[in-house]
């Protein structure tokens, strides 16, 4: 599944097909994910809550943390 965002409005609604997407296809719940600090993130902090979701963050400038995610993105880039 692969999912292009337009605007990081779309950060919520995106992720909740996300999650659907993922636990159909592992037959398990989602854990836990892990993002950087971007402030598109914040709205997505009481929909984890509610599904008991732990939200890890990395810290700040340190893009090694994310690093397939990052190097992808330079691709796409």
């Amino acid at each position: 599944m692969d999912i292009l965002l337009h605007t990081k409005s779309q950060v919520s609604s995106v992720f909740k097909k996300f999650k659907s997407f993922a636990e159909n296809q592992t037959n398990s719940k989602l854990f836990s994910i892990q993002t950087d600090n971007a402030k598109e993130f914040l709205c997505l902090k009481p929909f984890l809550e509610h599904y008991g979701i732990h939200h890890r963050l990395t810290c700040p400038y340190t893009h090694e943390q994310n690093g397939s995610v990052e190097r992808k993105h330079m691709h796409i880039v």
